[in-house]
């Protein structure tokens, strides 16, 4: 394998499933209880009101497994008028009723991160009282295929809320939202992945919405879900930078469209960088030109955004302080290099910023960060749970680089640089 074909080797979250086949979640892992409403097998049906959308003879939409209610295929109709979308409906929708058939379904399943999603501290224990638990799941997929779990403890309305969210996506594939996206997105690279997502589940969710508003018994809606969600999870767990997608493409596209009429402008110009998604005011991002002279084989590269920044380093810092730091982010490289079999890895993370002002509140708070984690030592840290010794360089004024991998690796680790340009090489004494 060349260097070029490992370039972005290192995919460090897998999602659902793989992109080529747009594998989707909804609404997510977990979230806090809602108000008792109407159990899910009332099979009472709502009066659709008055106004364009079918109320009878809806499309016919196959459920094969668990039966489910209300009808999918009125649900697929209404959000047709909705979005102002003719696609063709799902020919059948798979239902389960219990999560292990459900789990087992999923295409890949959802892996664990990897190593440097650890080195940076992220979190990946379990969270009690799941929204799978509670309410149900489901996953849509770009082939069409269409999923859902629901819980036996939802109610009627959060069945509506998952089958609403589903088909929305399957309304997407099926107009090649994802294709238009993925044309415009560096997808191999965490943040590309994570920009990816956050403007498919941003337009599913505020659609979602639009649809509950129109239809929902008692005020029930999609968007509130993922923000108990997010409280759900401790600062520096996995799960706030993964629901985080739903939270940020949801309040992103609110901020970009007057109406629902208004969702495919989304699709035409989006953002490249999660930086865009957290400020869409920001501007175009600093360059950052890398010389690579290291001894040592360059095995991957990949970029990991903004947001990996911000949700990283809340597992030792105030949230607070970790969004602000964020916001002064410009962009980014991080680089994995050979080790041997017994070392955790060998990285050099490359970040430029939009001032010396925010490389400087950053190289503080990640000093604080590894303080409250580490060892402190000469010049640096040592993580011993993970047998990693860390250091951070500068490489001009507002560009810092985090060392990090075996004692002899960050030893002999040379990092130099200005306005951008920076260079990683080896220490010939």
């Amino acid at each position: 394998m060349t260097a070029t074909t490992r370039r972005h080797a290192l995919v460090l979250i897998v999602l659902a499933v793989a992109v080529a086949v747009s594998g989707c979640q909804a609404p997510g892992a977990n979230t806090g209880p809602t108000t008792p409403e109407t159990p899910v097998n009332d099979t009472e049906t709502p009066d659709a009101g008055d106004g364009p959308f079918p109320l009878s003879d809806p499309v016919n939409i196959t459920v094969d497994g668990a039966p489910v209610e209300p009808d999918p295929g009125l649900i697929h109709d209404r959000l047709q008028v909705l979005l102002e979308t003719d696609t063709p409906a799902p020919e059948r929708i798979q239902s389960y009723n219990n999560t292990t058939g459900f789990a087992n379904s999923a295409p890949g399943g959802l892996q664990l991160p990897s190593r440097f999603f650890r080195v940076v501290g992220f979190e990946t224990g379990p969270v009690e009282n799941t929204f799978i638990d509670r309410v149900g799941n489901g996953y849509t997929l770009g082939l069409g295929s269409v999923a859902v779990y629901v819980s036996p403890n939802a109610t009627r309305n959060e069945a509506e809320m998952l089958l609403a969210h589903e088909l929305t996506h399957y309304i997407q594939f099926q107009n090649e939202r994802q294709q238009a996206l993925a044309a415009e997105l560096d997808i191999q690279t965490v943040d590309g992945s994570y920009v990816l997502r956050s403007l498919l589940e941003g337009p599913a969710v505020v659609a979602t919405d639009n649809y509950l508003r129109e239809f929902s018994e008692n005020g029930t809606l999609n968007s509130p879900y993922y923000d108990r969600e997010q409280k759900r999870y401790p600062p520096g767990h996995i799960g706030r930078w993964s629901n985080s997608r739903y939270q940020i493409g949801t309040d992103y596209v609110t901020s970009q469209i007057g109406s629902l009429s208004d969702i495919g402008e989304i699709y035409e110009d989006p953002p490249t960088r999660s930086r865009e998604l957290l400020d869409p005011d920001a501007g175009q991002r600093p360059a950052l030109a890398t010389v690579l002279e290291h001894d040592r084989e360059q095995i991957s590269s990949n970029r990991l955004g903004a947001a990996f920044t911000r949700f990283g380093l809340e597992s030792h810092v105030d949230p607070s302080r970790a969004e602000a730091v964020a916001e002064g982010f410009g962009t980014d490289t991080l680089y994995q290099y050979s080790s041997g079999q017994d070392t955790y890895g060998n990285y050099v993370w490359v970040t430029r910023w939009e001032s010396e002002a925010d490389a400087e509140r950053f190289n503080a708070t990640i000093t604080d960060y590894f303080d409250a984690r580490g060892n402190q030592t000469t010049e640096g840290w040592r993580l011993s749970e993970l047998g990693l010794t860390v250091e951070v360089r500068s490489a001009g004024a507002d560009t810092r680089a985090l060392v990090v991998g075996s004692a002899s690796f960050v030893d002999e680790t040379v990092i130099s640089g200005r306005q951008g340009a920076v260079t990683i090489e080896s220490d010939e004494g």
